[in-house]
């Protein structure tokens, strides 16, 4: 029923309420500039443009969650994917833009690509990701269609690191 629908699943056009997670490609050779140019930097993580950016909006969380089975930073590809590199640029209010170098892309591009799609399906709980407070507090009530969303953002993150990866791109998270 789209009338009880949550706005993240109903609505998945970017919005500037809540948490919203943008991935932007840049050429390696760009990062430092970026980092002291703030308008720039702001336009692109602001409104990143296919198939060189990709706004996951709020499925951001859930993913990292289902990905590395914790709701903070975490150690290696899987863990990058979402919450990892380098800080770059000013703090936007949830911290600043962080960075993937052209390697780690390249990483986290392999290791999503080889994780079997049942893995990250079996992982989903509800009820453990309610508990452990993953963003936003909608599992429970949305179950199924909200693990469908989660697969849906998740197979565009794959894709979109793959691009990157293939072509030797950084990423900006």
């Amino acid at each position: 029923r789209a009338d009880c629908a949550p706005p993240l699943i109903a609505d998945v056009r970017p919005t500037t309420m809540g948490m919203r997670f943008t991935l932007v490609m840049v050429p390696a050779a760009e990062i430092a500039e970026l980092a002291r140019d703030e308008d720039r930097l702001m336009s692109l993580i602001e409104d990143p443009q296919p198939p060189s950016g990709l706004d996951i909006d709020k499925a951001w969380h859930g993913i990292h969650y289902l990905l590395t089975g914790n709701t903070s930073t975490s150690k290696g590809p899987l863990g990058a994917a979402i919450l990892g590199g380098q800080d770059v640029g000013p703090d936007l209010g949830y911290g600043p833009p962080r960075f993937l170098t052209v390697s780690e892309v390249a990483e986290v591009s392999k290791a999503l690509s080889d994780l079997p799609t049942d893995q990250f399906r079996r992982r989903f709980d509800p009820k453990a990701m309610e508990a452990a407070d993953v963003y936003p507090s909608v599992w429970k009530r949305e179950g199924p269609e909200g693990l469908e969303w989660l697969q849906s953002a998740f197979q565009e993150l794959v894709a979109f690191y793959v691009r990157a990866a293939a072509q030797r791109m950084a990423v900006i998270l």
